[in-house]
């Protein structure tokens, strides 16, 4: 990710090759935020792509909201409302954002489309609480899933896991590792850890010509023998991991990820070590290792936590994690920007689920509670410290996630489980009534108001990132609401 204070706009020329007997080539500028080199075919059948679309020559699928389970609802009409403006389903990406809002929104709609339950679903049992939502919801369903579910995901995944898959081949190892940032790296990993829970051991991603109900959780071939865990999300996003974590670590500062690919390892110009990277470097690696897929990670995880918990980046008073540290590598006193306070909590709760060690719930706790003492407005709804462009737009949800995801953990005290429970309901229910356009879009302040009109950086205007947040904190809502209905 860009530095908050740095913005600027990296643009894709998309080659559309239309579907006639002249194979004439319909050359499209869409600013989808990544430098790529992506040559895609429409699908044969549909129009030929044109500006009116932004790079769309099909509106995107839509997921009944009907068939899902009421505490899902208004999280999937916030969906609905992203992709109907931004999604460019047959390319996979989002139209104005950048790469990492690009992976911020896969992350958003795979969380979505894994964590929403039908109407005839039960609730996840604790174990499946205590993997964080891993397990689909296919184990806990009873009766016949409602129509228009495949029973994998819940009921939205007939809509959205073709558009997922399609963005894993869009964002390919190659394209990702094109990123100067680590950081940038790192949502595209963490998106997909997120994204490989909907595909389980299957050896190949889903294609637009699989059916709509095909069984994406298949675990043998044909002739009846196991494939073993050849879910291509996960194994790129192991892939892509290693490398991370051969070039990033330095000794500088006693250790830590460097934020910038470009100077790591030099001595004139020292590379800077920040907390979001280093945070997202955690969660990574630990969800590596929970998922199997890298079960030498957790060790990693923990060493980078240990690192930034004694690096001094997090406040020993507010106890609010800083931005980075300086070249003296002391706490540089930088902004503390709530996804900053967000990712580590869901990089602490892997932590705590997988080792039983209750020090990570601890940590968690206290960086939470000082986020919901610190960074919220006079009425309890989470602010952001300042919003001047699109990636300042997208820290809240992020934050709302991760909060979500402790939630989750089994040994959190109840007590702490319902406060954080209902701060998030409290903050979902002023987004809805306070910064939601008519036409669905949604603006960066959540206690409004939202301008109308065209998207934009600022802090009343609606765009891609600013909905994404929003759809990740009613998300984040709604699987907060479920976890406390469970877990008391």
């Amino acid at each position: 990710m860009l530095q908050a204070s740095t913005w600027h706009t990296l643009c894709l020329t998309v080659l559309l090759i239309a579907p006639s007997s002249t194979g004439s080539v319909d050359r499209v500028s869409d600013r989808t935020g990544y430098a790529g080199r992506i040559k895609t075919r429409v699908p044969p059948g549909t129009a030929t792509d044109n500006m009116n679309t932004h790079g769309r020559s099909t509106a995107p699928p839509q997921c009944d909201c009907t068939t899902v389970s009421p505490i899902w609802t208004v999280a999937c009409t916030a969906v609905n409302d992203l992709q109907s403006h931004y999604a460019v389903a047959e390319l996979g990406v989002w139209k104005n954002a950048d790469f990492w809002h690009n992976q911020l929104c896969l992350h958003a709609i795979a969380d979505f489309t894994h964590r929403a339950h039908g109407l005839v679903a039960t609730p996840p049992s604790a174990a499946v609480t205590a993997h964080h939502g891993t397990t689909t919801h296919t184990g806990t369903t009873t009766g016949t899933p409602k129509s228009g579910s495949t029973g994998v995901g819940g009921p939205c995944a007939a809509a959205f896991l073709p558009m997922i898959a399609r963005a894993h081949r869009t964002f390919s190892v190659p394209i990702v590792d094109s990123q100067g940032g680590f950081d940038d790296i790192g949502w595209a990993i963490a998106a997909f850890l997120r994204a490989s829970d909907l595909f389980g051991n299957t050896t190949r991603a889903r294609t637009d010509s699989d059916p709509a109900n095909v069984d994406l959780e298949r675990t043998d071939t044909p002739s009846g023998k196991a494939v073993g865990n050849n879910n291509t999300f996960l194994r790129d996003a192991n892939t892509i991991f290693k490398r991370v974590d051969a070039a990033a670590w330095t000794d500088l500062c006693g250790g830590g990820y460097c934020w910038q690919r470009g100077n790591c390892h030099s001595t004139k110009n020292p590379p800077y070590k920040n907390a979001i990277t280093n945070e997202l470097g955690i969660f990574n690696a630990a969800e590596l290792a929970r998922r199997g897929a890298n079960p030498q990670a957790l060790s990693r995880a923990k060493e980078i936590w240990t690192w930034l918990n004694q690096s001094g980046m997090i406040d020993s008073e507010t106890h609010l994690v800083n931005d980075g540290l300086g070249k003296d590598c002391k706490n540089n006193g930088g902004t503390t920007w709530t996804y900053n306070q967000g990712v580590v909590l869901g990089a602490l709760a892997s932590l705590a689920v997988q080792t039983g060690d209750q020090g990570y719930v601890g940590a968690a706790m206290q960086i939470a509670d000082a986020t919901l003492k610190h960074l919220v407005s006079s009425n309890g709804v989470l602010v952001e410290p300042a919003i001047n462009d699109r990636d300042q737009q997208s820290f809240k949800g992020i934050f709302a996630l991760h909060l979500a995801r402790l939630v989750e953990v089994p040994a959190l005290p109840s007590p702490k489980r319902a406060v954080y429970a209902a701060f998030l309901q409290h903050n979902a229910d002023v987004v809805m009534a306070s910064d939601r356009l008519p036409d669905g879009r949604f603006g960066a302040t959540w206690q409004g108001p939202v301008t109308p009109g065209a998207d934009g950086d600022g802090a009343l205007q609606p765009s891609t990132a600013a909905t994404t947040s929003a759809v990740m904190l009613l998300t984040a809502a709604a699987t907060a609401a479920d976890a406390l209905s469970r877990l008391g």
